[in-house]
């Protein structure tokens, strides 16, 4: 699932594409936690086919769930599942989109690609779990100001991604990410704020 509407894709959509991406790790507007927040009935809706009758919670269908540690995906998680999530949420930088410059890519390395500081993340989202991110190299930043990220381009991380999925003890997982990393990892054209795709991980793509 994409994460639901921030800051700067109001901006970006408005044709203010140096003001959007200048936004360091922007968070959700109102709309967006609103999509959050409606993200868990349509997914129960499209995992059960069916949109009838009392429906179950989501975190009854799901074993776990992965997200970036940018604001707007943590806040999306947050949104769908409470603040004390009835299963594991996972934070991984593995899926964050390119913060580090590109040759080619306009976008690479803008702010709007790059996080926060995770003390600052880890007290906002206490029952998340960060370990992941907290590994050594993860989560760095040439100036504290000017944002964290993962230092290897999306496209250098799509086998690692699956891989770290694979390995997970979880049938069922809900990622919660980025349109630019999803889309070279799930091909298809660019996905719409929260929407969600249901797929097996062997259908992934990697290169």
């Amino acid at each position: 699932a994409r994460h639901g509407q921030a800051e700067h894709n109001v901006l970006i959509d408005a044709g203010m594409k140096t003001e959007g991406r200048g936004v360091l790790d922007p968070p959700l507007t109102d709309l967006g936690r609103d999509q959050a927040v409606g993200l868990q009935q349509s997914l129960v809706a499209a995992l059960l086919g069916t949109e009838e009758g009392p429906l179950p919670p989501l975190s009854d269908l799901v074993d776990a769930v992965v997200t970036s540690p940018m604001s707007r995906a943590l806040e999306t998680t947050q949104a769908a599942f409470g603040s004390a999530p009835a299963v594991p949420v996972l934070v991984t930088s593995l899926h964050t989109e390119t913060g580090v410059p590109v040759p080619g890519d306009e976008v690479a390395g803008q702010n709007c690609q790059k996080g926060s500081a995770l003390p600052g993340l880890m007290s906002r989202f206490p029952n998340f779990d960060f370990t992941s991110v907290q590994e050594d190299g993860q989560w760095q930043c040439a100036d504290e100001a000017c944002g964290f990220f993962h230092p290897m381009p999306a496209l250098e991380r799509l086998l690692l991604f699956r891989e770290w999925l694979e390995a997970l003890p979880y049938q069922r997982v809900l990622v919660v990410g980025h349109s630019g990393f999803f889309k070279r990892f799930l091909g298809g054209s660019k996905m719409q704020n929260c929407q969600a795709i249901i797929l097996p991980l062997e259908e992934t793509r990697v290169g």
